[in-house]
């Protein structure tokens, strides 16, 4: 039997409970305790080492190049509304926001307002927009309850506007916030 220094379970001296090294002798921590160690030190230098994993990233890209798209293409099509929750999480991240987006919560946006504009009201196509109701850069969360699903044609419009503004913008010039605008037509 063997005693493992970490977690002080006893197993038996065998490699389906402990890793072997390259010499023949077995490690001192056991299988469960040495993985842990592992993914620990591994995640801190993934984090100060975030140049070096980029590199390692594009070089196995470069050498591989058949690969990734294929996969990324096919989890694309397959899976667009968890692609529209990573990019609205992405750009919440190089805005400085904190990411709390989830597709179930996203769902239950686009469930409430029944598939329609929030702005405009019109029916939403594939390619609507996840739209910042307060923008980020009018100090607005990236929490998911301040997320809205718009029409391309109204989160270009809005772009960082204040909601109300956009709304009077939109009424004044033709559009209604309660019903499609004319760019719907």
């Amino acid at each position: 039997m063997k005693t493992c220094p970490s977690c002080g379970s006893e197993y038996p001296a065998t490699t389906e409970f402990f890793y072997k090294r390259s010499n023949g002798t077995l490690y001192r921590k056991c299988k469960k305790c040495h993985i842990a160690k592992v993914m620990e030190t591994s995640g801190e230098w993934q984090k100060n080492n975030r140049d070096k994993v980029a590199e390692y990233g594009r070089r196995y890209h470069r050498k591989h190049p058949e690969v990734n798209p294929a996969k990324s293409r096919l989890y694309r099509k397959r899976h667009p509304e968890a692609i529209k929750a990573r990019n609205t999480n992405a750009h919440a991240r190089r805005r400085g926001a904190n990411c709390n987006h989830t597709r179930e919560r996203l769902d239950f946006i686009y469930d409430y307002q029944r598939g329609r504009c929030f702005y405009c009201m019109s029916q939403l196509d594939d390619h609507f927009h996840w739209d910042h109701f307060i923008p980020l850069a009018k100090g607005g969360t990236n929490d998911w309850t301040n997320m809205v699903a718009s029409c391309p044609r109204c989160n270009r419009a809005k772009s960082d506007q204040m909601p109300e503004d956009y709304l009077v913008t939109t009424t004044v010039s033709g559009g209604r916030a309660d019903g499609p605008a004319p760019c719907h037509t």
